[in-house]
């Protein structure tokens, strides 16, 4: 071989190296760009726990009903950061998480409306990656923690604040009670709810009932049941 072909290919191949180094966008060990969203799990649902407002005259409360449901947010690049971003049912200042990721409710006074509430979670990572998850929880009325007493030929009828988006109420009674009726409706945010005993009323079960409530939010396919207790006075 002469020396000018061995020049004209020792050209061809400095040209070619030269347009592959200039034509690449990914130099020698850069690394691709991370966008991978964080995933939130929990260790069991996703459900922050039953709030039970103080009685009427008390002072406000701050509750972390499941301490132990901690919740988890990471991707490949490692932990991501737990944010709220928004709360309905209560004031989203009444809602915190904690730096191991537990949930807390704050400032719940008496006059806390009942109902099912919801907490929107954001996580972010390092990257600036997000995803979003939802957490619900239960507000419970006050009125459940005491029995109301009835004497026969009496009606009772309680009421109490409920969260706007309750749309439907249904109440029962149970099958060892005779002569104690209940009804109950929405108006305005609140439920009443009045108990009937007429003069032959009896209770098998050492004179007490429990009336079982159930609140729904048929927007959001919500469901509350809980109980009051109800004394049938000798």
């Amino acid at each position: 071989m002469n020396t000018s072909l061995r020049c004209l290919l020792s050209l061809i191949i400095i040209t070619s190296l030269t347009a592959c180094n200039e034509n690449s966008s990914d130099p020698i060990g850069a690394s691709a760009a991370d966008t991978t969203k964080p995933q939130i799990r929990f260790i069991d649902e996703a459900f922050a726990g039953f709030i039970k407002p103080p009685l009427t005259g008390e002072v406000a409360i701050s509750v972390t009903p499941f301490p132990e449901n901690k919740i988890t947010a990471n991707d490949d690049s490692g932990t991501a950061i737990l944010a709220i971003t928004k709360v309905t049912g209560l004031n989203k200042s009444q809602v915190s998480i904690s730096s191991d990721n537990t949930i807390s409710f704050n400032n719940i006074t008496a006059n806390t409306p009942v109902g099912v509430g919801h907490i929107t979670l954001r996580a972010t990572d390092k990257s600036g990656n997000f995803s979003e998850n939802e957490m619900f929880f239960s507000i419970l009325p006050n009125i459940v923690q005491t029995p109301i007493n009835i004497k026969k030929g009496e009606s009772i009828t309680i009421k109490y604040s409920v969260l706007p988006n309750i749309d439907s109420v249904l109440i029962t009674q149970p099958i060892h009670a005779s002569g104690i009726s209940a009804s109950a409706y929405l108006a305005n945010s609140e439920l009443f709810i009045t108990f009937t005993a007429n003069n032959d009323a009896t209770v098998d079960n050492l004179n007490t009932i429990q009336s079982e409530v159930t609140l729904s939010d048929s927007k959001l396919d919500d469901t509350l049941t809980h109980s009051i207790s109800l004394m049938l006075a000798l």
